[in-house]
């Protein structure tokens, strides 16, 4: 039996648990130099989603164009998400309209889930959809919103260190625990994290206090920066350095590639603060080292939507005339040749929404659809479905 001093520890224990999963507060910290980066807003919705027990029938993947596409629709027909609110618009998971209409179509309840992420590559898309399928969240539908940016960016990590691999490339499900190469530590970790939320993110949480009273009495967090020096005007420089960096992966990418004059840059709108103002800087010159790279990402991901019975919708996403402007025509046609080329290859559905329907008031800055651009796109995607097998 169990002692009532030991019961009501375990059960304040369990409390204190489910306090930090239902409130995440490390997500509220909005200095870059505590806050964790799966609770970052930019990918902090991978997460929540990864840990969810729904089921989920269509998966949308891309990045900031689907996004706000979505959002902004969702926000015009049921009032949420605040698209103002770019916190609230990275977070968003919902694609209700998509949900409701697709339900409607194929006379039965669909469950949709929007994981776009800001400046999400293909490579990216490929990580998140097969952690997700490790996890067993396998999709019925998974729907590749694309564009020429998400092969191409001179200023993302490389592949392998952009936020999303890291959320998820050491991401280990309860599947896993069946693999044979997986030590005792691991399994029991893992089998413990499953069960106690805290012990999966405690070191987060202790770097967080650590860094915090360090900063609050001047002091080295550790003995290795007390060894080797850290004083105040150094550390600052060195944390504004790395905020800088991380503000520069973390930014909302909405350009794509090519080769860009001034002139036509200046075609472009105003952008808010939080959009990218480096762009011709960010695709001069065109990254074909990298293209190729993203295209091979491309057919694996469409390779294993076959392999695992997912259908797969594919959609070239509109682009203002300004924004086609600024693409290296090169590049841009080896993009269209090469992306339906795999969709050919791998039986998936290939839709272009890049065409005259598409007028320069659809959009917001020259890169993101408003309201109006947003209904186009979203009643165009869900038109799309009537041709799929139901």
């Amino acid at each position: 039996m169990l002692s009532s001093t030991t019961a009501l520890t375990l059960v304040l224990l369990a409390l204190f648990d489910a306090v930090l999963v239902a409130f995440r507060p490390l997500q509220y910290i909005h200095d870059l130099r505590f806050i964790p980066l799966d609770q970052h807003p930019m990918v902090s919705k991978i997460p929540v989603y990864m840990e969810s027990n729904r089921k989920v029938d269509v998966l949308v993947l891309g990045s900031s164009l689907p996004m706000c596409a979505i959002a902004e629709y969702d926000e015009k027909m049921y009032g949420k998400p605040d698209c103002k609110d770019v916190t609230q618009l990275r977070r968003y998971l919902g694609a209700k309209y998509l949900e409701q209409q697709l339900s409607t179509k194929l006379a039965r309840p669909i469950s949709a889930a929007n994981l776009s992420i800001v400046a999400c590559m293909a490579s990216d898309m490929y990580i998140i959809l097969s952690k997700s399928i490790e996890a067993g969240k396998r999709p019925d539908i998974a729907v590749l919103c694309i564009a020429p940016r998400d092969f191409v960016d001179n200023l993302v990590q490389p592949i392998g260190r952009t936020p999303p691999f890291e959320v998820l490339q050491d991401w280990k499900s309860l599947g896993d625990v069946l693999r044979r190469d997986m030590s005792a530590a691991e399994t029991r970790d893992l089998l413990i994290s499953a069960a106690w939320y805290y012990y999966r993110v405690k070191v987060d949480y202790r770097t967080v206090l650590t860094q915090y009273f360090s900063n609050l009495v001047s002091h080295p967090a550790s003995l290795y920066y007390s060894i080797h020096g850290s004083n105040p005007g150094g550390k600052a420089a060195s944390v504004a350095k790395k905020e800088s960096e991380f503000r520069q992966t973390a930014e909302v990418k909405i350009c794509s590639v090519g080769s860009i004059d001034k002139v036509e840059v200046d075609k472009l709108p105003a952008q808010p603060a939080d959009m990218d103002n480096s762009k011709g800087d960010r695709y001069r010159p065109p990254n074909f080292k990298r293209f190729a790279l993203e295209i091979d990402f491309f057919r694996k991901l469409l390779a294993l939507c076959k392999k695992k019975n997912i259908e797969c919708v594919v959609v070239n996403m509109p682009m203002s005339v300004a924004h086609r402007s600024i693409l290296d025509k090169r590049l841009d046609r080896q993009y269209l040749t090469e992306t339906q080329n795999a969709c050919f290859t791998y039986g998936a559905h290939y839709f272009d929404f890049n065409d005259q329907q598409f007028v320069d008031s659809d959009f917001n800055d020259g890169f993101h659809v408003n309201t109006s651009g947003a209904e186009k796109v979203m009643k165009r995607m869900v038109a799309s479905y009537e041709g799929l097998p139901k």
